[in-house]
């Protein structure tokens, strides 16, 4: 998908703040694109479902961290150590096959 390129193209343009060897660390990188997630979302979260959300446990919260951080923090910087070995468009065909992989094994883990 053309778009998807786009995003790629823009990710890695991200990375490479124009002088070719300097780029910024994977980890900055994925730790402000969370952070600034987080900071649109949040307020959106909680004026729209504050009355809806049921009460959380600690134990739910802390789950919910631990599978943010590892889930999206480490497909986030697997994707974006990938732009630096592989071509945009490369990357962008592995994000389009995601719904492939996962329905795959929600088969094979049912």
């Amino acid at each position: 998908m053309r778009g998807d390129d786009d995003v790629c193209r823009c990710k890695e343009a991200a990375i490479r703040r124009g002088h070719g060897d300097s780029e910024v660390s994977t980890i900055v990188f994925t730790f402000y694109r969370q952070a600034a997630a987080s900071l649109l979302l949040l307020p959106l979260a909680i004026a729209l479902e504050r009355r809806n959300a049921p009460a959380m446990s600690p134990r739910l919260l802390l789950k919910m961290f631990f599978y943010a951080l590892v889930g999206n923090t480490l497909s986030m910087s697997l994707s974006i150590t990938s732009l630096k070995y592989t071509s945009a468009a490369a990357a962008s065909a592995m994000i389009n096959s995601i719904p492939v992989f996962t329905f795959f094994l929600a088969l094979l883990l049912r």
